[in-house]
């Protein structure tokens, strides 16, 4: 399977040097594309994501468009 375009974020906690503690909800990753990328290069790649940043929670959205030929 082909996927068009997809959009990684990595949210989680992130330490503030001020404050002297960790806050949440800040992007500590962002992969993006338009070009697209074959569904068995992007699984590896969002395993590699998921481990290297302790992932407690996965949530994918899928939209499939189907075409029209004429």
């Amino acid at each position: 399977m082909y996927i068009s375009k997809y959009d990684v974020v990595v949210i989680g906690d992130k330490w503030n040097e001020k404050k002297e503690k960790h806050e949440s909800g800040h992007t500590l990753v962002r992969l993006f594309s338009d070009d697209g990328i074959h569904s068995k290069r992007f699984i590896p790649i969002l395993a590699e994501l998921e481990e290297a940043h302790d992932g407690a929670e996965v949530e994918v959205s899928v939209v499939i468009k189907q075409r029209t030929y004429e």
